[in-house]
C-alpha cells in the first residue's frame, strides 16, 4: 500500500515502484491546484456533485482525506468543509450548498456553453443561497489542461494575462481595452472556462485565498511596504504543466497594479521542498555576488512553513515573457539583451582559482555518470557517453573561471522590461559555481528555435544546425563577444558547447528522477522513451556525431 500523508500527499519511499506512483502522483496533483484558492488547501472531508468527468474526482480521492458523491435524496447535511461541483443544473447546485456546513466552500466549474444558465445567473444562484465572497475565475485554457487561475474581480490580473505578450505601445493599448471591458462589466463573461469559489456564510469573517492571507497577515513582519498592505490583494494562479514541474505559483497584485508585485510558490505535493529550498539558496548567493545584488533577478522574502509545507516569496520582476513572437519581432534586441546580461553576471561571479580537474569531475562527469547508472542505456548511447567523455576531457587542464550558471536561460524564465533590459527568473537549476559558456550556447538555440518557428524535433535540429554549424553559422557573433569578456581560452568552446548538452539531458533525468526514490531507481519505460525523443537528447547526440563542423568562433 502507498503510504499517504494525512493531507493526501504520497510519502516519500525508497524503492523505484514508489518513485513511479510518486510521479504519477504529481501529474495527479496539477489537477487540485486550484486548492490553493481556499483559506486551507489541506483538502479534508470533501464532497462531490455532479459529473464524475476528467482525472478531478481522482485526484480528490488520492489527496483528499475522505470524498463522497453526493447524489439526490442524500442525507447528509452540512457535513463538508469543501464541495465540488460540475454541474449547471439548479437542483445540483442546492444539493452542493446543503451539504456544506456554514463557513465552507464551495468549487464549482462552470463550463461554457449555450446551453444552461449564464453565468450570471450562476453568481444570482449562489447570493440567494447565502453565499458571500463569490470570486470567479478564468482557468486557461480548460479545467483538465490549465496553465493559469486568473481572478476576474480585479481587472489588472486579467490585463496583465492579456497584454503580457506585447510589449511598448501594443501592450499599453490592450491594457487599456481590458480595463474599459472590465469597466463595462464585459470581461468577466467573455473567458470561456470559468470557475467560481464562494464561501457558504458564516459569522466570522474569513479570507479565501491562503497565500493573500499569509501575505496581508505578515506584511509588517517581512517589511513588505511602509504604508501597509494594499486594500485588495489579487492573485494569478500559475499551474505549470510541463513533466518536471513541481510547484503552485502566485502572481500577486496590489488592487489596480498593472504588474504583479510579488511571486510565491509552494510545491503540489507538500514534503517535495528541495527544489525551493535550492532556488532559494541560490538567490541569497546571487545577490551576495556583488553590493545591492541584482535587480534583474528575484530576491528572496521569505521561506517558511505553511499548510505542513513550505511557502517561498519573493520580489516579482517586471516585463514581459521573451517569448518566440518577441524575438521574431526584434531578435537583434533580444540577442543582446541576453548576452548583455550574461556578460555583466558571469563576469561579477567569476571565479578563476579553482582545481579545474575536480571542477570537471563535479560538473560535466559527475551527471555523465549518473545517467550511465540510472538511464537504459543502449549500445550506441553507451558510445554516445564515451564519446562525449573523449571531447570534454581537455577541459580538465584548462584554465577557465567558474561563474552563476542559470541553467535554464530561455523563455519563459526570461523577460524583456521597457527598458530592453532583461530580468530573469526560475533559480531552481542554477549553479553557483557553474560552467561558463553553457547558458550562452542555450539560450542562443532558443533564439534559433524562435527565428524558425521550430515545433519538431526536425525542425529544431534545423534551428540548431543553422545556428552553430557550417560556414553559415550565425552565432560566432555573439560567442566571440562573450569570449572575449569571460577570457575563454577558444580550445574551451568545443568542449563546453558539448557539455552544455549532456548535461542537460542529464540533468532532467534528474528531476524526472528525484521523486524520493534514491539514486539508483530506474526511470519507468515511458520516461525513458520520452526522454529519448525530446529534443535536447537530438542536440546532444547531434553535436557529438558532427563536432567536427561546429563553428563557434569568427
Amino acid at each position: 500500500m502507498e503510504a499517504i500523508a494525512e493531507s493526501g500527499v504520497l510519502k516519500a519511499t525508497a524503492n523505484g515502484e514508489g518513485k513511479t506512483r510518486r510521479d504519477r502522483h504529481l501529474q495527479t496533483a496539477r489537477r487540485l491546484d486550484w486548492r490553493y484558492l481556499l483559506p486551507d488547501p489541506s483538502l479534508r472531508e470533501v464532497a462531490y456533485v455532479g459529473r464524475p468527468e476528467g482525472t478531478l474526482l481522482e485526484a480528490l480521492e488520492q489527496f483528499s482525506e475522505a470524498v463522497t458523491v453526493v447524489g439526490p435524496g442524500s442525507e447528509k447535511s452540512g457535513e463538508f468543509g469543501v464541495a465540488v461541483l460540475r454541474s449547471r443544473k439548479r437542483g445540483e447546485v442546492e444539493l452542493a450548498s446543503s451539504v456544506l456546513q456554514a463557513g465552507g466552500h464551495l468549487y464549482w466549474e462552470v463550463e461554457g456553453g449555450r446551453r444552461g444558465p449564464s453565468r450570471r445567473s450562476c453568481v444570482a444562484w449562489l447570493k440567494q443561497l447565502g453565499y458571500d465572497q463569490i470570486e470567479l475565475n478564468w482557468n486557461r485554457p480548460s479545467f483538465e489542461n490549465c496553465l493559469e487561475i486568473i481572478p476576474l474581480g480585479e481587472p489588472s490580473a486579467a490585463t496583465f494575462v492579456l497584454s503580457r505578450r506585447y510589449g511598448g505601445v501594443r501592450r499599453r493599448m490592450v491594457q487599456l481595452v481590458g480595463r474599459l471591458l472590465a469597466k463595462l462589466g464585459m470581461l468577466r463573461w467573455l473567458m470561456p472556462c470559468q470557475s467560481i469559489v464562494a464561501r457558504k456564510r458564516a459569522p466570522a469573517e474569513q479570507s479565501m485565498n491562503a497565500v493573500e492571507t499569509f501575505v496581508r497577515r505578515n506584511w509588517e513582519r517581512l517589511e513588505l511596504g511602509e504604508d501597509g498592505p494594499p486594500n485588495r490583494l489579487t492573485s494569478i494562479v500559475a499551474t505549470p504543466a510541463f513533466r518536471a514541474s513541481r510547484h503552485a505559483v502566485f502572481m500577486i497584485f496590489a488592487k489596480g497594479s498593472p504588474e504583479p508585485r510579488l511571486v510565491a510558490k509552494t510545491p503540489r505535493l507538500t514534503d517535495e521542498t528541495s527544489s525551493l529550498e535550492r532556488e532559494v539558496a541560490n538567490l541569497r548567493a546571487l545577490h551576495a555576488v556583488r553590493p545591492g545584488g541584482f535587480d534583474s533577478a528575484p530576491r528572496v522574502l521569505a521561506y517558511e512553513a505553511q499548510w505542513g509545507s513550505q511557502l517561498l516569496l519573493e520580489t516579482a520582476v517586471a516585463g514581459h515573457t521573451m517569448r518566440p513572437a518577441v524575438v521574431r519581432r526584434r531578435p537583434k534586441e533580444c540577442g543582446e539583451a541576453g548576452i548583455r546580461w550574461l556578460v555583466e553576471v558571469q563576469q561579477a561571479s567569476a571565479q578563476r582559482r579553482h582545481d579545474p580537474r575536480g571542477a570537471i569531475e563535479r560538473l560535466v562527469n559527475g551527471p555523465l555518470n549518473y545517467f550511465e547508472r540510472v538511464f537504459p542505456v543502449t549500445k550506441e548511447e553507451k558510445e554516445l557517453i564515451a564519446e562525449t567523455r573523449r571531447l570534454v576531457k581537455p577541459l580538465e587542464s584548462m584554465e577557465i573561471p567558474l561563474v552563476f550558471e542559470h541553467g535554464d536561460f530561455s523563455a519563459p524564465n526570461i523577460l524583456m522590461g521597457e527598458d530592453g533590459e532583461i530580468g530573469v527568473v526560475d533559480w531552481e537549476l542554477a549553479e553557483p559555481q557553474g560552467l561558463p559558456a553553457v547558458d550562452l550556447f542555450f539560450f542562443i538555440s532558443y533564439l534559433a528555435f524562435a527565428r524558425s518557428r521550430a515545433e519538431k524535433v526536425e525542425e529544431y535540429l534545423d534551428a540548431f544546425r543553422g545556428a552553430f554549424f557550417g560556414p553559415e553559422a550565425w552565432a560566432p557573433q555573439y560567442v566571440a563577444r562573450y569570449q572575449a569578456r569571460l577570457r575563454l581560452p577558444a580550445a574551451s568552446l568545443k568542449p563546453l558547447f558539448i557539455a552544455c548538452w549532456s548535461r542537460y539531458v542529464a540533468k532532467f533525468l534528474a528531476r524526472l528522477n528525484d521523486l524520493g526514490a534514491g539514486p539508483r531507481a530506474k526511470p519507468e519505460e515511458e520516461t525513458a522513451e520520452w526522454l529519448r525523443s525530446n529534443r535536447y537528447f537530438s542536440l546532444w547526440s547531434y553535436a557529438v556525431k558532427h563536432g567536427d563542423q561546429l563553428r563557434l568562433a569568427e
